[in-house]
């Protein structure tokens, strides 16, 4: 029994004058640990805090810091904003996802509303997206090889994970007008460079083809066809690509002859995916440039 008895933490004192080398030993309850708190004041900061498993409210005080600061925007790349986004895609949505997903009591609102917006946000630029497809790619090369083994149940789970938040990013008919409004701050040349690496990312089918195989994987893997997503379905993505293509066309200024030769761009990658819904975007852009 006595071994079982172990002390919370030690504290002696004298008994009496008499018996000044007799310690007695008394018991204090433990104190609790002090809650810690960063606050990120540069970018720098910010990434040690992701990359050291912060709290939920550390987590959210680092993103409302990277939304508003003018010391690095994550819509330009960079080496330290790859590094950000590359924690926030590899660790932070891992980890709060499934809490920043979770529902008001009658289900139709998010509960952390704001706090999920703010992680969308900095993730939805060339490299967030770029980060999420070399994830997805890297988990369906797993799959091969884990998906008979005891890893496939949580492999599943991990691609449900990064099909759900692509999904939340890509989702609305504004998309590709942020993206190209994100992309004004650069200059001329690298403006250029980003916005074929966008096109090509939602254009030519990459994120399309990535989706609609960790789609199947996941279903495969899981003996249980899920929800369909619109992300992974051909026609769906299509007819959510021509409608940012027609909202891109009518929020163009006529006299700016840069964004419609990229739209144009995207537009001429988009007709080769081979879906029924782009054609409908050519009457938009048509009527629009007969104006001029």
């Amino acid at each position: 029994m006595e071994d079982l008895l172990t002390p919370v933490s030690t504290a002696y004192k004298n008994i009496t004058e008499a018996q000044e080398d007799a310690l007695v030993e008394v018991q204090k309850p433990r104190e609790p640990l002090p809650k810690l708190s960063f606050q990120a004041t540069n970018p720098q900061e910010a990434l040690k805090i992701l990359q050291n498993e912060p709290d939920f409210s550390n987590l959210v005080a680092v993103l409302k810091y990277l939304d508003t600061t003018n010391d690095i925007f994550l819509s330009s790349p960079s080496a330290l904003g790859s590094q950000l986004i590359n924690v926030l895609v590899s660790d932070i949505v891992l980890n709060y996802w499934a809490v920043l997903s979770e529902k008001n009591g009658a289900g139709k609102s998010f509960k952390h509303r704001k706090e999920r917006g703010l992680l969308l946000s900095s993730l939805r630029n060339v490299t967030g997206l770029g980060a999420i497809l070399a994830r997805l790619k890297a988990l369906i090369n797993e799959s091969k090889k884990t998906t008979k083994k005891d890893g496939g149940p949580n492999l599943v789970q991990v691609l449900k994970v990064y099909l759900d938040i692509l999904e939340a990013i890509l989702d609305g008919e504004s998309l590709v007008n942020a993206l190209w409004e994100g992309l004004q701050t650069e200059p001329t040349q690298k403006q250029a460079v980003l916005w074929r690496e966008i096109a090509t990312l939602i254009g030519s089918g990459r994120l399309l083809n990535a989706a609609a195989e960790a789609y199947s994987i996941a279903n495969e893997s899981s003996k249980t066809v899920g929800e369909a997503i619109w992300i992974a379905d051909g026609i769906a993505y299509s007819r959510w690509l021509a409608g940012n293509i027609r909202y891109w066309a009518r929020h163009l200024q006529l006299e700016h002859d840069a964004p419609w030769k990229y739209l144009g761009e995207l537009l001429s990658k988009s007709l080769r995916l081979g879906y029924p819904g782009i054609e409908q975007s050519l009457t938009c852009m048509e009527l629009k440039l007969n104006l001029a």
